[in-house]
């Protein structure tokens, strides 16, 4: 999903602190967020962000995907560009759940700088 058309098939999860936006052409926070999209590297592209005003220390927002079906077995991953930067930025946490158990599989912490980067996280 590049959210060009909303959250595509995610979803924001009703029992946290907050909802992810789409929004596109920055965030309207001076300092924080991207002046651009990554996947068409101009302001026209959408992603979603959180406004981090809104969201104190110790508080979630969550954004969920409904359930995938593994394609390639042990070749699978979860890719995702992420954008981290500004003055007390917080983190993202990955969850997988599988078979009822959920599983931390990635964690990234504050700030990244002012540009895009990539997440891969194999999926077994």
């Amino acid at each position: 999903c590049d959210f060009q058309v909303g959250l595509c098939s995610w979803r924001n999860v009703e029992d946290d602190d907050g909802d992810w936006i789409v929004s596109s052409n920055g965030t309207g926070n001076m300092g924080s967020g991207p002046s651009v999209d990554h996947t068409y590297g101009s302001g026209y592209g959408n992603y979603v962000h959180l406004k981090t005003g809104d969201m104190e220390m110790g508080k979630t927002a969550k954004l969920e995907s409904q359930e995938m079906d593994q394609i390639n077995g042990d070749g699978d991953c979860f890719q995702f560009w992420y954008f981290l930067h500004g003055s007390d930025i917080g983190l993202i946490n990955v969850y997988i759940e599988h078979d009822g158990e959920v599983d931390e599989v990635s964690l990234i912490d504050g700030d990244r700088g002012n540009v895009w980067r990539t997440e891969r996280i194999a999926i077994t």
